[in-house]
């Protein structure tokens, strides 16, 4: 669909926007924005929470806006790394760089520029003159201008904040048309959704379904001819494990033991090392405990990680010893064990105090010296 074929059926071109603006001389009020810059063929800046300055921005050593504007917040995301050109008291700066990509205004009847939108909508006023208050969205994007340009919608992905371990989502995409100062949402058909691993296509409702996640997963829109969206995260919760601002975590982790190598091995030399690992918590990890358990001719034992040596012990007895906080754990006996039979067990203890439960096979094997 064509717009703003007109040169100056460009109050959309809100984007002489982000070039042709106003300077209101204002005090500053920071306000708490996010901003992003999408370049013709990448995102230049992906979208960034900050608080705009105080202090005015001066690009030309001589004029300046308050830092409350998109200018103040255009200055603080990219680090001061964009120009313009100043066009006068009445109209402001001019964007015309932003880190690796430039748009001047070479022809009068047609050409590109930076457009400025806030809030998925096209501003009317540029870098200068829109004043910023906290929550407002920031995009910048090429756009053009003149016979022959059809402008660029800008796409807006949305999707649920978290979900559940496995299930699938559904997120939506939408295009933001605009036509003068006016802008519809029509959902955008054939989009493009990506996320870290695959890549699915919008129904003509603009909806698609997400295949079950085990981690957070980002999301990303695009379509040809369109600017693509800001990257969403959802994030994977089972709702009790303290992830994504749920209730306390009250899930434990999980723990395998690799050596030995499994439930019932034989051994005709006793192994000396043993080792296994503990699912990722979001807690953190507390400690891993081991125990140890012997019997040879009828006679119970248990190994102390303090004298390095077996115990007899009443048979079903035994305690635990402390062997760190590592994810990946290792312990190394001081010599191979004896001949007899075995029962190891171990068990992780996460930052909230859940500890793991015994499971034959995985945290509680038996195996045998001969």
């Amino acid at each position: 669909m064509e717009r703003g074929g007109s040169p100056l059926k460009l109050t959309r071109i809100a984007g002489l926007a982000a070039g042709l603006a106003v300077c209101l001389p204002a005090s500053a009020v920071a306000a708490d924005v996010s901003v992003r810059v999408e370049g013709a063929g990448d995102t230049l800046v992906p979208r960034t929470q900050l608080s705009t300055p105080t202090a005015s921005v001066t690009k030309d050593g001589a004029n300046s806006c308050t830092g409350s504007s998109a200018a103040g917040a255009l200055e603080r995301v990219t680090g001061g790394d964009w120009g313009g050109t100043w066009m006068g008291a009445a109209v402001g700066y001019s964007v015309e760089r932003i880190k690796t990509e430039t748009y001047t205004f070479s022809s009068p009847t047609a050409g590109n520029f930076w457009s400025l939108w806030v809030n998925y909508r096209p501003s009317q006023t540029g870098v200068c003159g829109t004043e910023l208050g906290t929550g407002d969205d920031v995009l910048l994007f090429p756009d053009c201008y003149g016979g022959g340009c059809v402008n660029p919608s800008p796409l807006k992905l949305t999707a649920p904040r978290t979900a559940a371990p496995g299930e699938p989502f559904t997120a939506k995409v939408t295009e933001m048309i605009a036509s003068g100062a006016s802008v519809t949402e029509e959902p955008a058909a054939g989009a493009t959704v990506r996320t870290q691993t695959a890549a699915f296509t919008t129904a003509a409702d603009g909806t698609v379904e997400i295949p079950g996640q085990a981690s957070p997963a980002e999301l990303r829109a695009t379509k040809p001819g369109r600017v693509r969206s800001a990257t969403e995260t959802v994030c994977v919760t089972s709702g009790v494990d303290g992830r994504c601002g749920t209730d306390a975590d009250r899930s434990a982790p999980t723990v395998n033991i690799f050596s030995p190598k499994h439930d019932r091995a034989r051994y005709r030399r006793g192994p000396r090392r043993i080792a296994g690992a503990v699912s990722e918590d979001p807690s953190g990890l507390h400690h891993v405990k081991l125990r140890l358990n012997r019997m040879y001719r009828n006679k119970c034992y248990a190994y102390g990680s303090r004298s390095e040596r077996f115990r007899r012990v009443t048979c079903g007895k035994g305690w635990y010893f402390s062997i760190g906080d590592r994810e990946s754990w290792s312990y190394l006996l001081p010599e191979r064990l004896p001949r007899g039979r075995y029962v190891l067990r171990a068990v992780a203890i996460d930052g909230s105090g859940n500890r793991s439960a015994l499971r034959t096979g995985s945290s509680r094997v038996k195996f045998r010296v001969r």
